[in-house]
């Protein structure tokens, strides 16, 4: 298996002030590899692929994906977001990565965070587009470039409710479009992310490990004297009902997950697309590594092969 985590922590502000610490601190901590969205990264990116190929190159890192979003709500912006994703298969293949991950954002046109957009009145014909449009793209990722597609999904889209979320995978071509299990925002849903991983372990060849809480509050600190408690209002500023927090801090039942996924013989990429951290990005990276190694006992391709390297 492969290991990443997502660019999020890093770049909170805009531009790509954190793009090389992010580099550094993802490197030196032992990752396989990054997960990189945010409209500032794929412009840099798509104006000079081979240059940011050789910058991970140097580090040691893969492009693990890249994550775009298509809008449904708006016939211009439609065909803007297919027209984007294109460019994200594109971009993907020239960086050597094999993967692309879609989305439907999770806000609505007004764009005000934390804001949740009117589900759809007729979901069959909606999440039946959805579909449609998902196909069409991973039918051009995968015969244009040999790309694998999968499709994440996000609280707040029309996916966050179950029954969509059955019926867009029942209308999507399994040869052609694979599920990102995204545990957080499954659970944040009110989705069982257990059961989701029984019913389609063998449809996800990228998975997203993050954890969040509920029932709870995160439990104790990622090191002695850390503020044990996540500090933003909410998960994505909604409401005090749910907190993202590192691995192993949350309700999420990792080590059956990970027991189903190794049941489906799954060999994919494991990602923790972090959204937010009271840490250091770096503290809140290793802490998710560790929780991954330690207790998941969960090692990436860089990992052991540095570890044989030792031996030598």
């Amino acid at each position: 298996m492969k290991l990443g985590f997502g660019a999020a922590t890093w770049l909170r502000v805009p531009g790509l002030a954190g793009l090389n610490k992010m580099l550094d601190d993802c490197s030196l901590i032992g990752f396989d590899g990054l997960e990189m969205s945010h409209p500032a990264v794929f412009d840099a990116f798509y104006a000079n692929p081979k240059y940011y190929m050789k910058l991970f190159a140097i580090h040691d890192l893969g492009l693990s994906s890249f994550y775009t979003t298509l809008d449904f709500d708006d016939d211009w912006n439609y065909q803007a977001s297919v027209r984007k994703a294109k460019q994200v298969y594109e971009l993907v293949s020239e960086m050597g990565s094999g993967h692309v991950l879609l989305d439907q954002a999770y806000h609505t046109r007004s764009r005000v965070p934390g804001s949740m957009r009117e589900l759809p009145k007729n979901p069959k014909d909606y999440v039946k587009r959805m579909a449609d449009t998902t196909n069409e793209l991973a039918r051009f990722g995968k015969s244009e470039y040999g790309l694998a597609t999968s499709w994440h999904q996000h609280w707040g889209s029309a996916l966050m409710v179950e029954d969509n979320l059955h019926m867009f995978l029942e209308y999507t071509d399994p040869d052609l479009v694979n599920f990102c299990m995204d545990t957080a925002q499954l659970y944040v849903s009110g989705i069982d992310p257990v059961k989701i991983a029984t019913l389609y372990a063998n449809r996800m060849v990228y998975v997203h490990f993050k954890d969040a809480a509920i029932k709870s509050r995160a439990r104790a600190e990622i090191w002695p004297g850390g503020p044990p408690f996540p500090t933003d209002d909410g998960c994505y500023l909604v409401n005090s009902k749910a907190q993202i927090i590192e691995l192993g801090r949350g309700d999420i039942d990792f080590p059956r997950i990970t027991r189903i996924l190794r049941d489906a013989n799954f060999d994919g990429w494991i990602v923790d697309d972090h959204d937010i951290t009271p840490y250091a990005p770096a503290d809140a990276a290793k802490a998710c590594l560790d929780y991954l190694n330690g207790a998941l006992d969960i090692w990436g391709e860089r990992q052991i092969r540095l570890k044989e390297d030792e031996k030598v």
